[in-house]
Order: structure tokens, then C-alpha cells, then sequence
């Protein structure tokens, strides 16, 4: 591998771990933004690159942030950004799911957050945010029963069922949590096969239809983002993805590039572009997985690392 890559993206990095982006709305203002996704992503990409001191301090560095990503609303769930640091007007924006299961993926992958603290955050934070019968007829006709919505909804909306909460269900967010509910051995858990289902049935309904295909993934802007989430699901062991992903592998592949963003705002023309991710991504590109095989392309097939830092038990 070139060390210049590593270097590039150590350049990008604030002492705090965290890495930047930039908010572009559809008039074409820029507004610089550090969030807890955007770190999330770049480590996910290098998963597979073996370890090294310049990869090993970026992702310390990187885990450091997104431990101190924990929300409050609900506790020890995950938003895109920390509580008490983000923009002025996104104050009242909640945790989510999709945020919460990237994270503790990665917290959980390189030894910062232990099994047992993983699944009570699972428990408590991300199962009880699935789609009942009652909710089908006003959703998409792709999406399962027991599914997964996006946000969490606050601590007002659920003590009080009867109160509406806007929420979305997202292919992408229902990719992410089957990869964490896999990478815990918890297959059999609530909503597993409700959002392979939610998937399968998206892409079927979908077929080549761009608007369609864009529309199964609300938050994230490009095809390219719903086959690498299937294709990491599918490495940590959700095997019933594999023909979807082979369908998402030639969809994607006609698919705007990462010059379309890393994730934009629900259904919207505003988008967050992160060059640290683009880096990231060229990297992973280099030590990609053969899902199968039990070997990467260049280098052996690692075990997952453990930090020297205690897990959070």
C-alpha cells in the first residue's frame, strides 16, 4: 500500500478524531461540519487494510471520537452528531438507528465496547424502533413488518404511543443493523430477517428504475451506498444478502460515484461530501474481502483486532 494515502488521510483528521465535511444545499452554499457518520464510514473502509502505525493512530484516534459520540436522548444511543457539538439548528434532531448500529460496529469490531454493553444498547435502543403491521398501508410497499425506521423517536413520543413521530425507513439503515445484529451472532434476534426482507423486496420492486432505486434509500445519496452496506452485512454474516448484493454489485455499477456525497438530508438535494471517506474508500479499495473465500485479495484474512483500551462493559 502507499503510506501517502495514510498520511493524506491522517491530514484530514482533527486532533479529536474526527473528520470533515462539507454541507452543500441544492443553491449551492458550503457549510464545513464534523459529525459522528462521517468517522464511522472511514473507519468501516478500513477494515480490511492491515494494521500499521500510520492506520493504527488514524483509527485510535478515530474510535477516541466516536466513543465520545454517545447520546444522552436516549442514553448511550448514537447521533450524527455529539450532543454538544453540532449546528445551531440541529439541536432538536434525535438519535438514530443508523447512526447507532454503524458505530457500535466499529466499537465493537476493534475491542472499545464489549458484547454484553453492545446488546443492551441493541435491546434498549435500536429493537423497539420497528415497523408494526399497523403502520404498513402508509408506508412503501417494500417494507416488511418488523423492519427498522430511522430515527429513534424521543422520550416524549414514547411515552405518549398515540403521539405522531415522522420517521423513514431506509434500506441502507436496515443493512447496517442486520450487519451489527450478524457481527453479535444475534441472527436470531427480532427484525434480522425483516430488514433482509425489507431489502430484497425493495430491490425487486425497484427493478433498474432510477427514481425507485433512490427512493429505497432515503438518506443516502447514490446506489454505491446500499451495496457497500449489503456487502459489509454480508462479511459480518448475513448471507441471505449474497444475491442481493450480487444484484446491487451490477446496479451500482451505472450508479453516480462518490462524487454524489456520502449522505444527504431525507429524499433532498442537500448532501454532505467528505473527502476523508473518498480516501477511505481508495484504500479498502486495495484489501477487498472475497466473501467466501475466508482470505483478502492482498493480505491474509485478519481476526477481529482488540484495542488496548478496556472495553465499556
Amino acid at each position: 500500500m502507499n503510506g501517502s494515502e495514510f498520511s493524506a488521510l491522517g491530514s484530514l483528521q482533527r486532533a479529536d478524531g474526527a473528520f470533515p465535511s462539507v454541507i452543500v444545499s441544492p443553491d449551492g452554499q458550503a457549510v464545513s461540519d464534523f459529525n459522528c457518520f462521517t468517522a464511522a464510514i472511514v473507519l468501516r473502509r478500513l477494515r480490511n487494510a492491515p494494521p500499521s502505525p500510520e492506520r493504527d493512530k488514524i483509527v485510535g484516534r478515530g474510535l477516541d471520537w466516536l466513543t465520545a459520540c454517545r447520546s444522552a436522548r436516549p442514553p448511550n444511543a448514537f447521533s450524527f452528531w455529539p450532543d454538544d457539538d453540532r449546528p445551531a439548528w440541529a439541536t432538536g434532531v434525535p438519535a438514530d438507528v443508523d447512526d447507532t448500529a454503524i458505530i457500535l460496529c466499529e466499537l465493537l469490531r476493534h475491542g472499545r465496547i464489549g458484547r454484553a454493553a453492545t446488546l443492551r444498547i441493541v435491546c434498549d435502543a435500536i429493537l423497539p424502533c420497528r415497523v408494526k403491521a399497523a403502520m404498513l398501508p402508509v408506508l412503501p410497499p417494500w417494507v416488511a413488518e418488523g423492519s427498522f425506521f430511522t430515527w429513534i423517536p424521543p422520550a416524549s413520543s414514547r411515552a405518549e404511543p398515540a403521539k405522531p413521530f415522522a420517521n423513514i425507513v431506509d434500506c441502507c439503515v436496515n443493512a447496517n443493523v442486520a450487519a451489527l445484529l450478524a457481527l453479535l451472532g444475534t441472527n436470531s434476534f427480532p427484525g434480522h430477517d425483516a430488514a433482509i426482507q425489507t431489502i430484497v423486496g425493495g430491490l425487486q420492486w425497484a427493478g433498474q428504475d432510477p427514481a425507485r432505486l433512490s427512493s429505497l434509500t432515503p438518506f443516502y445519496p447514490s446506489l454505491i451506498y446500499l451495496a457497500e452496506a449489503v456487502d459489509h452485512a454480508v462479511e459480518c454474516g448475513v448471507t441471505k444478502l449474497l444475491e442481493a448484493l450480487a444484484q446491487l454489485r451490477l446496479l451500482a455499477a451505472g450508479a453516480p460515484d462518490g462524487a454524489a456525497g456520502i449522505c444527504r438530508s431525507a429524499y433532498s438535494r442537500t448532501v454532505w461530501h467528505a473527502p476523508a471517506a473518498d480516501v477511505a474508500r481508495a484504500i479498502s479499495s486495495q484489501h477487498v474481502l472475497r466473501v467466501g473465500s475466508g482470505r483478502t485479495e492482498k493480505d491474509g484474512f485478519r481476526e477481529p483486532e482488540r484495542s488496548a483500551h478496556s472495553p465499556i462493559l
